[in-house]
């Protein structure tokens, strides 16, 4: 905890050198905290969504949450999600943080977010956006091919069907192609 706070602070955002480094190495130091699985991290996580004052460490928060957020972890993507409803950029990062997740019940919240009233296929541009959250093979050696998470397996074939895709939409391949 000792450099997650002494990165904290109060002060202002600001957009320079030693600012960006602090924010930097704070929200590091938190996601490595997040890996212990605690309430007391949760808490913290959770304050530092809700007292952001600059979306670098609000997305960071809500990243770290979706993985791992505890109780309230529901409550926080839905404030994100109502208070960004309107702005589909942001929206689309919404959908990409929860896609990434590494929870094991993230492919059953991707088929929810597929359904999602503000998720479009109908877009090439969107669809594309959000195939960039299938990782590269460099970012899988931490991980075994058992803890990947289905949404990423899942995303990178679904994805890949989207390619070509027309105005009408595309085919996903069928939930018994999908492996884990």
């Amino acid at each position: 905890f000792s450099t997650y706070r002494a990165c904290k602070g109060n002060a202002p955002y600001r957009f320079e050198t030693g600012a960006v480094a602090d924010r930097s190495l704070k929200n590091a130091a938190l996601g490595l905290l997040m890996e212990l699985d605690d309430e007391e991290v949760h808490s913290e996580c959770e304050a530092q969504f809700g007292e952001a004052d600059n979306m670098t460490a609000r997305i960071a928060a809500l990243s770290m949450m979706a993985d791992r957020g505890g109780q309230n972890r529901a409550d926080v993507h839905a404030r994100f999600e109502k208070e960004w409803e309107d702005d589909p950029l942001v929206l689309d990062k919404w959908f990409t943080l929860q896609a990434m997740s590494s929870r094991p019940e993230t492919f059953v919240e991707v088929q929810k977010l597929l359904a999602h009233p503000k998720f479009e296929y109908t877009n090439p541009n969107r669809v594309r956006a959000r195939r960039r959250i299938r990782p590269t093979p460099s970012r899988w050696r931490w991980r075994s091919r058992r803890t990947r998470p289905a949404a990423v397996v899942w995303s990178h074939e679904a994805m890949g069907a989207c390619d070509g895709m027309l105005a009408g939409g595309c085919t996903l391949p069928a939930p018994g192609r999908i492996r884990t």
